[in-house]
């Protein structure tokens, strides 16, 4: 008697498998895995009106093997899978081993009180997992669609018979595989014998499976199996490789009952099984994901290398480890207050929103409702804040009812940009919570505390001793309020802070770096954010990679991450970018020469256009040069798209800008954008096409052909570059400066100008918009008589502008004679003070010029100035003697400077050369500035006014050059830049300030 039960027989009351008349051939079915392609006989028959495939592989890896293959083949969004187990054990083994094989299945066992309703869910489409179950939980598949059945092995008759039986009664007709286990002569010997033939029937290739879009899918899939690089484009027959090695199947016989099984159990499933239950629950109405929808969703490894669940629809990308489940509308998510819900959608009819849930929404309302942590990265405007303020409202509200006097401390942070964006916040968090203690009877704290001003610190800070709800803050203020958090009066508790949101990130550390990284520091000592601990909300605009990865991400493993940036997606997704300059004219022979260096036949190739016409005109030059190529710009393309993703056809698909959100090219190796669009906006959302490589996990790359008289585009793409500090694109920001000098023209216009301070200060200036003048007049690089012109020179520090630019005034000639409110003043500042004091000794000017000295009343005393720019309704004056600040007077405050005290100015500007920061506009932080002020030119106890030395390096108009600073105590402010800031090191610094010389043009004679 065979161990594992014979096929069934012919007759009809047993179960008739007669086979069909194309199966008489023999056939094997392919499959692929890592660098082997495996053949596995195997016939067709069928019964019940199920088509039924019986396989045999060689070995016990190689039915393993071919069974991930097989599941790999399908779409989980529109195919149920089914795989039944004689018993529990061996559906153990088989989950197991599936998981070593990237397979996401998911066990049922039928005394578990979650499994009923998990099948019910699975059936519905809700659950897209491959479920594992032995025979004593068949019965509760009874009637429902089930699409593909797996059986391991072959029962007995009878127990076969009583599978179809049950799996059959749905109108829905499940595809079936059985895997004949047992000695291989002796079950192929009975087959035959069974159905009168031969049966080792040959499939010649997995295309010419019935529906070739899921073969399409398994080559994408097969890559996850794959150990060497391929392209996306690769079909199942290149994919041959090293067979397995044979091996007897008698170490995969189903044991007995009584028998133990050596497994290796991936724990955890019934726990999982529950969290999905819940999870249902809380979707409620949501719309479930239709298995004819077309959403991608995959386990996926992303850049970080971690696995987890990706999809794209809605027009963005949803990346965690848990199961991702959207939803339509608030009403979906179940776990949201009624209250709420209510609140919340009089709110979004006033701000003409409806109560559809926008794109990341749909992501984000269900998975942060369960507790879990979200990320979500877009630009303005597209309710990133709305994705997780229900939910923290709710929660907040939840644990203010639990608060007794004892508690202190707020239970939800919201850190804002800006106090502009925090009261807009503050507003909605009102208007949310209001409704929930009508009257405030039930809650006797403050629900809500505010601080935006550094006067009110310690009034918050006395507040949040007791028990807050939530507080809303700024970056700069939560650091200050920290402080006042001690062991003898805390005011931040631990256990208590259920909810930390971070709105708009990338615009905090673009405005206060080094307060953000602080307040970042302090937020991962203060909170835990395991299990039961505080959620994470992180909206922003760019993607902070470093911050995230290294800080924030490590933290909260339960986080959702959605996109609705594609250009940001592809910095998180792994995606290559390379930009090619290029002269007018020259788009088409480079796109040629691109095409040339790629293998068609194995790669997929995607080339954006800006029009149709564009698209023609370029199809008819790829045609002359021996590309073939279909263009995309109307909906009738549609079929041509698909036929190119399903069929691999060896040509170049061109699309318009207007098609990329109806076109569905898969997962592709190569887009190429040809011509820029209209818009940054429109040019971001080309990289859509990638999303489904994300899905996917497979590599991919986009190639810009670049115009280099496209300055806005190269801007914009040079800008995000060095955001997010991928290597620095130098040959562009060359090219950027260059185009500012070909504006500058000289001319009277010109003259009028004033010189942009990028130039005298970098040599070059990589702004976008500039309304400076970029040439230097040659009258102008001559420094002043009084400034060193080499060697070493000390200095006292009269102010930090920004952490490489200061006001300093030589200590040997102009030493400290007097301190004017704590400012230290030289004797001639002294002088002019006490002279110009007394009103006698002023005359107002009647009519100043630029150059000209005059005197002004700045911060209580009166002190030189030098005349920048004089209208008839202001005039712009810079410091002589103790500062070099531009300031605005009215023309009446305007006075005479007496012949006697028209000497140089005293007040030199000292910058340290090769500093840079590590953005196109070179604005320092105000953040920086302060910790550079208050930590390096802080005043010693003892000393009133410190002295500083530096070398010379070079001297430029009214600027000298240095390499650093020194102290007294021998510590230099390069080496303190360099270490506390991210800063960008210029090597080419000096040559780039010669050639602002030697492009230096006399002043145009008409001025």
């Amino acid at each position: 008697m065979r161990r594992n039960g014979a096929p069934p027989g012919r007759d009809r009351d047993s179960c008739d498998f007669s086979p069909k008349s194309d199966d008489s051939a023999k056939k094997c079915v392919q499959f692929s895995l890592g660098k082997e392609t495996t053949e596995v006989p195997s016939f067709k028959s069928e019964s019940h009106g199920v088509p039924i495939t019986f396989a045999s592989p060689r070995s016990r890896e190689a039915l393993l093997d071919f069974m991930a293959a097989t599941i790999q083949a399908k779409d989980l969004r529109t195919c149920s899978i089914l795989v039944i187990c004689q018993q529990n054990e061996e559906a153990r083994q088989v989950k197991s081993e599936m998981g070593n094989r990237d397979i996401n299945t998911m066990l049922l066992e039928a005394d578990q009180q979650a499994t009923r309703q998990m099948v019910l869910l699975w059936s519905q489409g809700y659950i897209q997992q491959v479920f594992v179950a032995c025979d004593d939980c068949l019965e509760m598949f009874e009637g429902l669609p089930v699409d593909f059945v797996i059986h391991t092995a072959l029962p007995p008759v009878e127990k076969f018979k009583e599978r179809l039986d049950r799996l059959t009664k749905s109108e829905n007709k499940a595809e079936m595989l059985a895997l004949i286990t047992g000695a291989f002569k002796e079950e192929t010997g009975i087959l035959k014998k069974e159905n009168g033939k031969a049966q080792n029937s040959v499939v010649k290739s997995l295309k010419n499976l019935e529906n070739k879009e899921k073969a399409s899918e398994l080559v994408c899939s097969t890559r996850a199996l794959t150990r060497g690089k391929g392209s996306v484009k690769d079909k199942p027959e290149s994919l041959k490789e090293s067979l397995p090695e044979e091996a007897d199947l008698e170490g995969w016989q189903t044991p007995p009952e009584d028998q133990k099984v050596d497994y290796n159990h991936v724990g955890g499933s019934q726990c999982h099984m529950e969290a999905l239950v819940q999870a249902r629950s809380r979707l409620g109405k949501a719309s479930s994901s239709s298995r004819s929808s077309t959403i991608d969703s995959a386990r996926s490894t992303m850049a970080s290398g971690r696995v987890g669940f990706a999809r794209s629809q809605f027009g963005v990308l949803a990346w965690s480890r848990d199961l991702i489940v959207p939803c339509y509308d608030m009403s979906g998510v179940v776990d949201l207050n009624t209250t709420i819900q209510a609140t919340m959608k009089t709110m979004l009819d006033g701000l003409g929103n409806g109560h559809q849930a926008r794109g990341a929404q749909r992501y984000a309302w269900p998975h942060v409702s369960c507790g879990k942590s979200l990320v979500a990265v877009g630009p303005e405007n597209i309710g990133k804040t709305w994705c997780y303020l229900p939910s923290l409202c709710q929660r907040t509200h939840e644990q203010m009812l639990l608060c007794t006097e004892e508690h202190y401390g707020p239970i939800s942070i919201v850190v804002c940009f800006n106090q502009r964006n925090g009261n807009q916040i503050l507003q909605w968090i009102i208007k949310l919570l209001n409704p929930l203690d009508p009257g405030g009877s039930q809650i006797p704290h403050d629900q809500v505390v505010y601080l935006w001003e550094k006067g009110n610190v310690q009034e918050v800070a006395d507040r949040l001793s007791h028990s807050v709800g939530i507080l809303v803050t700024t970056p700069d203020m939560l650091v200050l309020l920290k402080e006042w958090h001690t062991k003898e009066a805390p005011i931040f508790d631990l256990d208590s802070v259920k909810c930390l949101a971070l709105d708009n990130l990338s615009g905090m550390m673009r405005r206060q770096p080094d307060t953000t990284a602080k307040m970042v520091d302090w937020i991962i000592q203060l909170l835990n954010f395991g299990p039961d601990g505080s959620q994470l909300f992180v909206t922003t605009r760019l993607w902070p990679g470093t911050l995230m990865q290294k800080s924030l991400l490590p933290l909260v493993p339960d986080v959702l991450i959605v996109f609705k940036d594609p250009l940001e997606a592809t910095v998180y997704g792994g995606a290559g970018l390379e930009v090619n300059l290029i002269r007018p004219g020259e788009e088409s022979r480079s796109l040629v020469q691109l095409l040339r260096d790629r293998t068609l036949s194995k790669e997929r190739i995607v080339v954006m256009c800006h029009t149709k016409e564009e698209v023609l005109d370029l199809r008819h030059k790829l045609t002359r040069a021996g590309f073939r190529s279909e263009g995309i710009y109307d909906d009738g393309g549609l079929t041509t798209a698909t036929q190119w993703r399903l069929q691999s056809l060896p040509l170049v698909l061109l699309v318009t800008d207007d098609m990329v959100d109806k076109v569905k090219c898969g997962p592709i190796d190569q887009l190429i954008h040809y011509t820029s669009p209209t818009s940054w906006t429109r040019f971001k959302f080309r990289f859509s096409l990638l999303y489904k490589n994300y899905v996917s996990s497979c590599p991919c790359k986009s190639v810009v052909l670049l115009q280099q008289s496209d300055f806005d585009r190269l801007w914009e793409l040079a800008d995000f570059i060095v955001w997010h500090q991928l290597p620095r694109p130098d040959h562009w920001l060359r090219v950027l400066s260059e185009c500012r000098r070909l504006k500058d023209k000289p001319s009277s216009q010109l003259a009028k100008l004033s010189l942009c301070d990028q130039m005298s200060s970098y040599g070059d200036c990589f702004r976008r918009y500039c309304h400076y003048r970029h040439i230097m007049w040659r009258e102008e690089l001559q420094p002043p008589a009084n400034y060193p012109g080499e060697g070493d020179f000390r200095f006292q520090v009269l102010n930090c502008y920004s952490p490489v630019q200061l006001a300093v005034r030589l200590n040997e000639l102009y030493p400290t004679q007097f301190y004017f409110f704590s400012q230290p003043m030289s004797q001639l500042g002294q002088e002019v003070h006490v002279h110009y004091e007394v009103e006698e000794n002023r005359r107002q000017h009647q009519k100043p010029k630029a150059g000209e000295i005059v005197i002004v009343r700045n911060l209580k005393r009166y002190e030189r100035v030098v005349v920048i720019q004089a209208e008839d309704t202001k005039v712009t004056v810079r410091l002589l003697d103790n500062g070099i600040d531009r300031l605005a007077y009215k023309p009446s405050e305007i006075f005479v400077c007496e012949k006697r005290h028209q000497e140089p100015g005293q007040a030199m500007e000292v910058r340290l050369i090769g500093i840079e920061p590590d953005t196109l506009e070179r604005t320092w932080s105000t953040d920086m500035r302060d910790a550079v002020r208050s930590d390096f030119f802080n005043q010693l106890q003892g000393k009133r006014m410190r002295i500083f030395s530096a070398r010379v390096k070079c001297v430029l108009s009214r600027t000298i050059f240095v390499d650093t600073v020194v102290d007294d105590k021998g510590q230099d402010l390069r080496s303190f830049l360099l270490h506390r800031f991210h800063v960008h090191e210029e090597a080419m610094s000096m040559e780039k300030l010669r050639g602002v010389v030697n492009a230096s043009q006399p002043r145009p004679k008409d001025f």
